[in-house]
Formats: C-alpha cells, sequence, structure tokens
C-alpha cells in the first residue's frame, strides 16, 4: 500500500528492475507524474497517441513504437475506459514487455494476467472510492 498513485508507479517499476535509459511507452493523455516516474528511475518515456474514443492507449499506435530497448508499457485506465486490454496483455507477453495498469481513477478494475512466472502484469489503483471492486482473470 502506497500512500499516492506516484508512488505506486514509481515502486511498480523499481518492482521490474529496469536498467537506465530502457524505453517505456506511455499515454499522452495522464498525468505528468506518470511520466515524472519513468524519468525519476532514469528510464525514457515513449509517449503515444491515445485512442480519440476512450482516451486511452491503443495496440495499434503501440507498435510502430516498441523497439528491442522496450521493456515495459504503462496503461493508464481512465474512468473504467479500457481498449483491446486482453490484446495488448497477450502482444506483451508474448514480446517480452511489462505491463503496468494504472488505474487510479477507475471506480472497477478489470485485471487480466498471465499464468505463468515469464510475464509481470502489475496494477496500481486508489480506494479514494468507496465502491471499488477488482475483479482478476487469469489468460490461458
Amino acid at each position: 500500500m502506497t500512500t499516492s498513485g506516484t508512488s505506486a508507479i514509481i515502486l511498480a517499476l523499481m518492482a521490474l528492475d529496469l536498467n537506465k535509459g530502457d524505453k517505456v511507452i506511455v499515454p499522452n493523455y495522464t498525468m505528468i507524474a506518470t511520466i515524472n516516474c519513468i524519468e525519476h528511475l532514469g528510464l525514457q518515456p515513449i509517449i503515444v497517441d491515445v485512442d480519440p474514443n476512450t482516451y486511452t492507449i491503443n495496440i495499434n499506435h503501440i507498435k510502430s513504437k516498441i523497439c528491442s530497448d522496450t521493456k515495459a508499457i504503462i496503461h493508464v485506465s481512465l474512468n473504467n475506459r479500457y481498449i483491446n486490454l486482453e490484446e495488448l496483455v497477450l502482444y506483451c507477453k508474448n514480446n517480452n514487455i511489462f505491463v503496468h495498469l494504472v488505474s487510479c481513477t477507475s471506480r472497477r478494475i478489470v485485471t487480466k494476467i498471465s499464468g505463468t512466472n515469464s510475464f509481470l502484469f502489475i496494477t496500481s489503483f486508489t480506494s479514494s472510492f468507496p465502491t471499488i471492486r477488482i475483479v482478476l482473470v487469469t489468460i490461458s
């Protein structure tokens, strides 16, 4: 448990044991703290456009930005908006890229993760909403 979404993002990125200069894909529609966390750890943010209907990161925008130094993707869910989340998680699993789902502005968190030890999926959220629910689904 942390005191803020910012500290949750920093801790999540630290848990990944990334190297300075590694690239982290992040949406252009997010709090500046998301990008500050990446830069604070010496990582390089790669900013991608969001889907115009959901304002969240879209896998089709991500694929053109991925290179050998891309180690993680931060998916910021805005008000329970997800687009192609399962497809994104499976794509990242197949390409050895970590996914961090930031759900600090959501009232409900739907998390889909792999059951294997070779893939890490991290989610962070805030409990400031009294009706928050967490649903965890395993992808086989």
